[in-house]
């Protein structure tokens, strides 16, 4: 099962770049459609094992999603829309313009994602203390992280 993806990809990439003589833009549809099939069996195989899905619609409670993920939503989306508008403009100046922006991008990504990464970490270590009502380790780490 291992050598299975790696085959696949193979197969795939060979047949669009070679076969149909679409070079690199075969290359790139042959990646795409790869990533798509192993979600599929990823998913297909995680659908095996627990309940994926609801009974019913009414029980999905997209509401109480959106009420409490609104944020992250917005602020997904608003960053999304930057990076890509950011990059669209780069591409008309050049190569040079387009080599300093993907180096900023990674740096900012980077950065963002430390700072995920801490977030997360906090959070995690200040619902534990609030679970075990240790309001000293509670205050600690909301200092230790903010600061």
């Amino acid at each position: 099962m291992g050598e299975l993806p790696g085959i696949c990809q193979t197969l795939l990439l060979t047949q669009f770049s070679f076969f149909l003589h679409l070079g690199v833009i075969g290359a790139a549809i042959a990646h795409v459609i790869f990533q798509y099939l192993i979600s599929l069996i990823l998913l297909l195989k995680l659908m095996t094992m627990v309940e994926v899905l609801p009974p019913s619609l009414k029980h999905l409670q997209c509401r109480r999603f959106l009420k409490n993920g609104i944020l992250l939503l917005g602020r997904v989306i608003a960053v999304t829309f930057c990076v890509t508008l950011a990059a669209s403009l780069t591409a008309r100046k050049g190569s040079i313009p387009v080599a300093a922006f993907l180096i900023c991008l990674q740096v900012w990504l980077t950065t963002s994602l430390l700072a995920d990464g801490l977030a997360m970490a906090g959070q995690a270590i200040l619902a534990t203390a609030f679970a075990k009502k240790d309001l000293k380790k509670a205050t600690k780490t909301a200092t230790r992280v903010v600061n």
